[in-house]
């Protein structure tokens, strides 16, 4: 399996590698066919590739099946990232919050207050909410 794996790898960094420029005293002669052979052998070629389902099921549901193992992998490989990213930046607030929101503890509810017995506290719930008022109209002009 190290063998395979170290296959795959050097085939990879090869393929990624530039390649060097042509030299013009080996570039053969035109053969004369003209674009139209291009687009036809195109054409026969996307012809070939739709019915390639038809003529073989098992590899192409065995490929899809391969393809949503690797976009999964992809994915949860980006969330990792990203998650190492935010950590070491050095803020050490949670991903998503500007630093001084995540240093700002969240306020208790006036339920839970209440709930706590504090004996002190003589509000109510309905004491605790604010009135509301009409918003002021804005200056014509």
């Amino acid at each position: 399996m190290g063998m395979l794996r170290t296959l795959f790898i050097v085939g990879g960094a090869i393929a990624l590698m530039p390649s060097p420029p042509p030299d013009p005293a080996a570039v053969p002669a035109a053969t004369g066919q003209g674009s139209f052979a291009y687009v036809a052998a195109a054409v026969e070629t996307v012809a070939d590739m739709r019915s390639f389902c038809a003529r073989n099921p098992n590899v192409c549901s065995t490929a899809g099946s391969v393809a949503q193992t690797l976009e999964g992998k992809a994915k949860y490989s980006a969330k990792l990232v990203y998650e190492w990213a935010n950590e070491a930046s050095g803020d050490g607030h949670p991903a998503g919050l500007p630093a001084d929101m995540a240093r700002i503890e969240p306020a208790a509810s006036s339920e839970a207050l209440l709930a706590e017995g504090d004996d002190q506290n003589s509000l109510t719930v309905a004491d605790a909410r604010p009135v509301w008022r009409k918003p002021k109209p804005l200056p014509k002009g």
